[in-house]
């Protein structure tokens, strides 16, 4: 499947639109997700805006990614510190785990059970990356 290409002002739009949809992401597990595509729409167009492009045709396809890690490192200056190393997760079906942020991620896509404490307090840091990026793109 190829990879559909959006402008700027898509991203910065979808940026602020999932995020209205999850003012505060530790609500509940959607609106931890919507947050969560919130930052990921918002350190795509951080990266555009940083490097003068209009597309994400013009990124290479290692910054054509889910991977909020990466995302976060191709910004200048890198924001990658905002999201921390591995977690541990405890997830209520498994033993305690070490995943990264990404997995963190797709744990919440995918419907993984994961304990209420552990999601919010990776909701309180993906809140206060969205605030991060906000005030990177409304420089």
């Amino acid at each position: 499947m190829s990879k559909m290409h959006v402008k700027f002002n898509e991203l910065k739009s979808a940026f602020r639109g999932f995020k209205s949809h999850a003012p505060n992401a530790n609500t509940d597990r959607y609106h931890c997700l919507d947050a969560l595509y919130a930052v990921e729409c918002g350190l795509k167009a951080l990266i555009l805006m940083e490097k003068s492009m209009s597309s994400t045709e013009e990124l290479y396809d290692g910054l054509l990614t889910h991977n909020l890690h990466k995302l976060a490192e191709a910004c200048d200056p890198p924001i990658i510190h905002e999201l921390g190393g591995s977690i541990s997760l405890k997830c209520r079906s498994c033993p305690p785990v070490s995943i990264s942020f990404e997995q963190f991620h797709q744990a919440l896509r995918y419907g993984v059970k994961i304990s209420d404490a552990e999601w919010k307090e990776h909701a309180i840091a993906i809140d206060s990356l969205y605030k991060k990026i906000k005030f990177r793109l409304n420089r």
